[in-house]
């Protein structure tokens, strides 16, 4: 069972959701800098092939992370 806390109060709410934002993009830009990094200082076929190959897994993961997400939080008298 999923229990969701009260939201609380909006100027902590905006400061939490600014700072997840901030912090997602972040990531985002290091993993990517990352990933361009080692494809320059790997730079045979067989590690560029092993970079795809690692981010297709970091795709389907994050894909079946979100299904089952939408699946958590979606009541089930919604679904048609």
């Amino acid at each position: 069972m999923v229990f969701t806390p009260d939201p609380g109060p909006p100027g902590a709410m905006i400061i939490t959701i600014s700072g997840t934002y901030i912090g997602a993009n972040l990531a985002l830009f290091y993993a990517s800098g990352g990933i361009g990094w080692l494809r320059d200082r790997f730079n045979k076929p067989w590690a560029v092939n092993g970079l795809r190959v690692i981010a297709a897994w970091i795709a389907t993961i994050s894909c079946l992370m979100l299904a089952l997400n939408v699946d958590l939080y979606c009541p089930a008298g919604s679904r048609r």
